[in-house]
């Protein structure tokens, strides 16, 4: 039997109003969610004009970090590092990635003081 998915944790905030309307998101950057041994970052990188994310995984001796793009999913480094992530540890970490695409691209742009 296989390891069981990760469960990511988020490590951000939404506040809503009386009638349940988003009004503010509130980050703990640079992590966004981490499980067991996986975290998911978005650092402040003023010299990275593509907004992207950091997924490291903790190994027994060092850790592997991959980059993925976050407008189209690109992986900008790390490609090799992906044999070191089950495929559904990998699958967990991609939806949540898709899930909050649009938040994480504007929390980036923020980040770098783009808005």
């Amino acid at each position: 039997m296989g390891k069981a998915p990760i469960k990511v944790t988020e490590h951000f905030v939404i506040k809503t109003d009386d009638e349940g309307n988003e009004t503010e998101v509130i980050y703990n950057p640079p992590l966004l969610a981490e499980s067991i041994n996986i975290r998911i970052e978005l650092r402040k990188e003023k010299n990275h004009n593509r907004a992207h994310v950091h997924i490291i995984k903790k190994g027994k001796y060092k850790s592997h970090d991959v980059s993925i793009a976050l407008d189209d999913f690109e992986i900008l480094a790390g490609g090799d590092n992906l044999k070191h992530f089950a495929s559904d540890e990998y699958e967990v970490i991609a939806n949540f990635i898709i899930e909050n695409q649009d938040r994480f691209i504007e929390v980036y742009a923020k980040l770098r003081g783009d808005l």
